[in-house]
C-alpha cells in the first residue's frame, strides 16, 4: 500500500539507526567478554595472541569502512560527470551516512549541505524531507539533540504537507525521542501519542510497539512506575501476539521489578 511504499523510500530513520547501533554495541560487548575468558584460560601467550587478533580485526573493520567511503565517492564523481543531479544527491546522501557511521559528523554535515543545494534546485520536496531526517540522525548521533529536534521538525512539516502518513509517523517518533532526551517530557508524550495513533491507524504493529515501549520509559522518567509496568506488559503481549521483538519490554519489566 501507499504507507509501505513511503516507508521503503524514506531512507534510514532515526529509530532504525538507534536499533542498529544498539545491536553493534551488544556484539562488541559480547566479543569483549569472550576475549576476557580466553585471556583467563590461555596465560600470557594466549593474551598476546588475542590482542594481535583484536588489532587485526579492528584494522579490517577500518579498512572496510574506508573502502565503502571510497566507493561512494566514485559514485559521486560518476554522477557529476553525467550531470545527474538527482542521482548525485542520492549518492551524496549515502556517502553522508557512511561518514556519520565512521564518526566523521563534520564531513557528513558538509556532504548534506551539498545535497540540500541540489534538492532545492530540483524542487524535490519529498527528498528534502528525507535530507532533514538525515540531518537529524547525524546530529542525534553526536548528542546534539537540539539541532536534531530542529531537523526532525522540518522533515515532519514537509511530510505532513505532502500527505505521507507512514513517514509522518516516523518523524513524530523522532521528534518525541529528541524531546525526551532534552527533558521535555510533556512534548515527548504529545508527539509519541500522535505517532502511536498513526502507526495503529496504518496497522504498523512494529512501529506501534516501538513507540509504546518508548512511552513506558517516559513513565519511568516521570516516576509513574505502575503506569510504566502496565504499558510494558501490554507491549509484551502485543509483541507475542504479532511475533515481534519483545526484548525491550522484557528488560524494562526486569528493571522496574515492581511486585
Amino acid at each position: 500500500g501507499k504507507g509501505g511504499k513511503e516507508k521503503g523510500e524514506g531512507g534510514r530513520e532515526g529509530g532504525e539507526r538507534r536499533k542498529k547501533k544498539g545491536e553493534e554495541k551488544k556484539e562488541r560487548e559480547e566479543e569483549g567478554e569472550k576475549g576476557k575468558e580466553k585471556k583467563k584460560g590461555g596465560g600470557k601467550g594466549g593474551g598476546e595472541e588475542e590482542k594481535r587478533k583484536e588489532r587485526g580485526e579492528g584494522k579490517e573493520r577500518r579498512g572496510k569502512k574506508e573502502e565503502e567511503e571510497e566507493k561512494k565517492k566514485r559514485e559521486e564523481e560518476k554522477r557529476e560527470k553525467l550531470d545527474d543531479k538527482k542521482g548525485l544527491a542520492k549518492s551524496l546522501r549515502n556517502l553522508a551516512i557512511v561518514q556519520a557511521e565512521r564518526g566523521d559528523h563534520a564531513a557528513a554535515d558538509k556532504t548534506l549541505d551539498r545535497v540540500k543545494v541540489l534538492l532545492e534546485g530540483l524542487g524535490d520536496r519529498a527528498s528534502l524531507a528525507d535530507l532533514y531526517n538525515d540531518r537529524g540522525v547525524v546530529a542525534e548521533e553526536r548528542g546534539d539533540f537540539a539541532n536534531a529536534l530542529d531537523s526532525y521538525r522540518q522533515s515532519l512539516a514537509i511530510r505532513q504537507q505532502l500527505d505521507m502518513p507512514a513517514l509522518v509517523a516516523e518523524s513524530l517518533n523522532n521528534v518525541g525521542y529528541c524531546a525526551y532526551h532534552m527533558g521535555d517530557f510533556d512534548n515527548a508524550g504529545v508527539y509519541w501519542q500522535q505517532a502511536l495513533a498513526l502507526f495503529q491507524k496504518l496497522d504498523n504493529q512494529n512501529g506501534a510497539l516501538h513507540v509504546s515501549q518508548s512511552m513506558a520509559l517516559l513513565e519511568i522518567a516521570r516516576g509513574h512506575f505502575a503506569a510504566a509496568r502496565e504499558r510494558l506488559e501490554s507491549s509484551l503481549r502485543s509483541a507475542e501476539d504479532h511475533q515481534l521483538p519483545e526484548e525491550a519490554a522484557r528488560l524494562g519489566l526486569e528493571a522496574l521489578a515492581i511486585p
